[in-house]
């Protein structure tokens, strides 16, 4: 552990166009996995905002790293600012057919800007971008291992999903796993140590963990109670093997291993297979 085992990915910028005006009503995400469908779709909420606080965390330190490192925190920047943009996007038409999560949005923002980034961590001035920088490290983890799990499962697995928003998810995750190791190692050079590192990935845990179960719940009002047939599915999704929830398990547990490194899990044959997948979209 510790070493960066797996060949670096040099982040590239994309700028895909996806019909996004086209997500139906009655599919959002998809509705066959109901609670799942309902936690992407809080998720999407937070995004935007959230890759804009990743930016601000990450440009804060850019003076402090080698040159191959800046520019790949210049590949990060703009895989995120992009994935922003989207997400906004995405949003704004989720509104459209009636899933309004925009109170959502205002929540996560007074969490975490409001409170956490202007007002707790400007209290030290010096730690308290470093512990925004490890909270940033934390979360890219989460979502890194959130692309993972589902660009690693079998097409019929993803096969409820809509297929718009399935080009959607493909194209993030890929650039979620290409500068999964871009903050950490941001982290480290800045001088970070292994205390503030987990204490961000507790922050992250505590406060994604809320927003994302709050904004679970919300969407599945939307979505409806679902039938007995559709929890099974879901108990399966997370549960089963391979699952969600075992996965996010072990990956956040494995963040508080002393020597952890993002690039001791190899993700180079998903990268291969999806990076083909982008070229074959126009991406």
């Amino acid at each position: 552990m510790g070493q960066a085992t797996s060949i670096r990915v040099q982040p590239k910028i994309r700028k895909p166009k996806f019909p996004l005006e086209d997500i139906a009503k009655e599919r959002g995400f998809g509705k066959n996995i109901p609670f799942f469908t309902a936690f992407l779709s809080s998720l999407s909420v937070l995004f935007p905002e959230g890759e804009r606080f990743f930016i601000r965390s990450v440009k804060a330190f850019s003076e402090v790293v080698d040159p191959s490192l800046k520019k790949e925190i210049i590949g990060f920047a703009g895989q995120e600012a992009v994935h922003g943009n989207v997400h906004d996007k995405m949003n704004e038409r989720f509104v459209e057919i009636g899933l309004d999560f925009r109170s959502h949005e205002k929540m996560f923002c007074w969490l975490f800007f409001d409170i956490l980034e202007k007002n707790i961590l400007k209290l030290f001035p010096v730690w308290g971008k470093r512990l925004a920088l490890s909270i940033t490290a934390a979360a890219e983890h989460f979502t890194a291992t959130l692309g993972r799990f589902l660009l690693s499962l079998p097409e019929k697995r993803v096969a409820w999903i809509d297929p718009i928003s399935w080009k959607v998810i493909e194209w993030h995750a890929l650039e979620e796993l290409e500068h999964k190791a871009v903050a950490y190692d941001v982290y480290r050079a800045s001088g970070g140590g292994y205390f503030t590192r987990i204490l961000g990935m507790t922050i992250a845990v505590q406060l994604l963990g809320l927003l994302a179960i709050v904004g679970t719940i919300r969407a599945l009002f939307y979505f409806g109670i679902p039938n007995p047939a559709q929890i099974v599915r879901d108990i399966r999704f997370f549960f089963g093997i391979p699952g969600f929830a075992w996965a996010v398990i072990f990956y956040i547990l494995e963040y508080y291993i002393p020597g952890f490194h993002p690039n001791d899990q190899d993700d180079h044959k998903l990268l291969e297979k999806f990076e083909k997948v982008m070229t074959a979209h126009g991406y």
